[in-house]
């Protein structure tokens, strides 16, 4: 997670700063082709050779970004003094960092309840062995990386960030309010796959919404705060989801879930313009 956020800040400080969104997803197609080059080779590995094969071929590739990483070269600015604690809580307390990490929060306890945490139950529940799991993985990574790749030219300079990130979580909370009731595993793979579109296209334009308004020298401590917290939503989910799927069966936890991830449409149409008017006027007065 650490290397993330060092990776959005430094390729985004290659493109001008109104182009944030931008730069965050074209890293999010890069992500998402990793993940699912991943989920096709994991696949294929772990049903010729088994599963602890599969920590092996995780390693190399490893080593392999490892490498690649030593020909990274960052850009020389002008030096700045090191942020203090006062600073950093400062950019932490904005208005608009704080919406943005409240609404990835919410789609991140979506993620880790069905993709990342249930979902492969339900499809063990339907008979499908480590292939058939690895296709329901696939089915949620390549709509994904299919929306990363044209979401910042079309979808987001037609309709605005705004309008992208209030459907999109909308969305993505329906379709993990509807995904174990999908009767077979070819539906529960289509279901998956609008669910990891729509995830796809709220969390790139998310993560580039979280550092836009901001100055470089601060971009990092904003997207550090905000992957810092938006992180108890990938131990929130799980919790609330297994704690519900124990009590009342599996489909219960998707459907709280997919019920408590309404509150992110919600609080994008509510809070997103007061919230940027508030943190433009901070910038505007220098108090970041």
């Amino acid at each position: 997670m650490a290397s993330w956020v060092c990776a959005t800040v430094l390729f985004a400080s290659y493109l001008p700063s109104n182009e944030a969104v931008s730069a965050t997803v074209q890293l999010q197609i890069a992500n998402s082709a990793g993940t699912l080059s991943g989920y096709f080779i994991g696949g294929f590995v772990t049903f010729r050779f088994g599963y602890r094969s599969v920590f092996l071929i995780a390693a190399i590739g490893a080593l392999l970004a490892l490498g690649t990483s030593l020909l990274i070269r960052e850009e020389k600015h002008a030096q700045t003094e090191p942020m203090h604690v006062s600073q950093l809580i400062r950019v932490g307390r904005s208005p608009f960092l704080l919406f943005v990490t409240g609404v990835c929060l919410v789609g991140q306890m979506i993620l880790a309840t069905t993709t990342w945490g249930f979902t492969p139950a339900l499809a063990v529940n339907m008979g499908a062995g480590s292939v058939g799991v690895s296709a329901i993985s696939i089915c949620s990574s390549v709509p994904g990386l299919l929306c990363s790749l044209f979401v910042s030219r079309r979808i987001v300079r037609r309709w605005g960030e705004k309008r992208v990130v209030i459907l999109a979580t909308a969305m993505e909370a329906l379709f993990c309010f509807t995904q174990p009731f999908m009767p077979t595993l070819l539906l529960l793979g289509v279901n998956c796959a609008f669910s990891g579109f729509f995830h796809a296209m709220s969390y790139s334009v998310l993560l580039g919404l979280s550092i836009k308004h901001f100055p470089n020298r601060v971009r990092a401590a904003a997207m550090g705060f905000m992957q810092s917290f938006y992180c108890i939503g990938l131990f929130v989910g799980p919790v609330i989801s297994g704690y519900f799927n124990d009590r009342y069966g599996l489909r219960a936890g998707f459907m709280v879930i997919g019920i408590l991830g309404l509150a992110a449409p919600a609080i994008t149409a509510l809070l997103y313009d007061r919230a940027e008017r508030m943190t433009l006027q901070e910038i505007s007065e220098d108090k970041l």
